[in-house]
């Protein structure tokens, strides 16, 4: 995964305010892009190369969506006429694109859900639903703790480092609880065994990533485009009751 460093938003400390031009202007020495002159709210990325400006050249490999390790574990436990099963499977040391939060909040899309981290966004409107973008000192004071990126700045179509997320996870995959009757009951009723269980599956995932799911991969077709998370159904939590019976 390749793209830039992403090192928040321009906030309007970065600015200096023309009341002449009602324009912001970046102060000397803070790198953007020419091609995309920012304004307070927009996506600021990392100088890598030290030019002075934001290009090309700046971006980095992310990350491997490749994990360095992974694999699982299983345990069978029996106690007089109880069994139990563990089936842990993990994977460390990879990324997840997270596309979906790469389209998700954009906040230029009409009519779409839009995740909840966009709820910090840079906003130019105060709560009295005032505009107030000309207004450095009323901006400023409506931004404290703000985040994300602001509507219009969200149209940019950067890839960075905040779409490539931490994709490790321990899954409690299999979780099976069973008893076995003992044979001096099952034999009165001329049974050879009879045995009672308990299945769940997919129970619960420790990780950090953001999405519904680290175990992802939305095009497996292709062995170049692995760990993309784009619009993929999560594993559903499911529990199973039965019994075995021998004749």
């Amino acid at each position: 995964m390749y793209g830039y460093v992403l090192e928040g938003i321009y906030t309007t400390d970065h600015f200096t305010y023309d009341s002449e031009s009602a324009s912001y202007r970046l102060k000397p020495g803070i790198p953007y892009d020419e091609s995309r002159y920012p304004k307070p709210g927009y996506w600021k990325f990392a100088d890598l190369d030290g030019n002075g400006e934001i290009t090309t050249e700046d971006r980095k490999v992310l990350g491997n969506a490749n994990p360095k390790l992974y694999g699982g574990l299983n345990n069978t436990i029996t106690w007089k006429g109880f069994d139990l099963n563990v089936f842990l499977n993990f994977s460390w040391g990879n990324k997840i694109y997270s596309a979906n939060k790469m389209y998700y909040t954009k906040l230029n899309n009409q009519y779409r859900n839009t995740l909840t981290e966009a709820n910090k966004r840079f906003t130019v409107i105060n709560n009295q639903g005032e505009y107030i973008f000309h207004n450095p000192q009323q901006l400023a004071a409506a931004n404290q703790g703000r985040t994300f990126v602001s509507v219009e700045g969200s149209s940019d179509l950067y890839f960075h480092s905040g779409y490539a997320e931490d994709g490790s996870f321990l899954k409690i995959n299999t979780v099976s609880l069973g008893y076995t009757l003992p044979r001096r009951l099952t034999e009165k009723v001329k049974l050879s065994a009879v045995r009672f269980y308990a299945t769940g599956y997919n129970l619960h995932t420790f990780t950090r990533y953001s999405g519904y799911d680290p175990e992802v991969n939305t095009f497996p077709n292709s062995g170049l485009t692995p760990g993309i998370d784009w619009g993929a159904y999560p594993s559903a939590r499911s529990m199973v009751f039965g019994a075995h019976i021998a004749f």
